[in-house]
């Protein structure tokens, strides 16, 4: 987490041409809205 709220999304950290990676616990965080916009800008 970044800050600290709620989390209600998931942010895959790596790039990837799967569309899902299961199981995989390092390559995905939990984020609140406001990180999650702040991260898919960027």
């Amino acid at each position: 987490m970044t800050c600290g709220d709620l989390a209600q999304f998931s942010h895959r950290k790596i790039a990837s041409e799967s569309l899902v990676l299961l199981g995989e616990v390092d390559e995905y965080e939990p984020l609140c809205r406001k990180c999650y916009t702040k991260a898919v800008e960027e």
